[in-house]
């Protein structure tokens, strides 16, 4: 006995065109400026931080820095330039070769 075969289903065209919703350009936040080629850094769990800008790599660690911990959670650029960083002993901000610490309150 031969089993019937089903016929697979049609695809239906998409549009090409996708409608846009009418935007009051009065709400929508300002372009952003450039203020140089920009610096990332990557939080290494017990290896620091690494940062690279236009200078190269720097490397921070308990060992060559003011950063207490090299147990790294995150680290993120804040728009003004500072890099905060949060570790096992709290916080960290560093900005001009300056660091502030906020200890942990557990």
């Amino acid at each position: 006995m031969k089993r019937a075969v089903e016929a697979l289903p049609t695809p239906t065209p998409t549009p090409t065109a996708i409608p846009v919703r009418d935007v009051n350009p009065a709400v929508l936040p300002p372009p952003m400026t450039t203020t140089g080629v920009g610096k990332v850094c990557l939080g290494l769990w017990e290896s620091g931080i690494s940062c690279l800008d236009e200078r190269g790599w720097q490397n921070y660690t308990p060992d060559n820095s003011e950063l207490p911990s090299d147990l790294v959670d995150v680290a993120v650029i804040c728009p003004d330039g500072r890099l905060v960083i949060a570790h096992s002993e709290g916080l960290s901000l560093f900005i001009d070769q300056q660091w502030e610490h906020i200890p942990s309150i557990s």
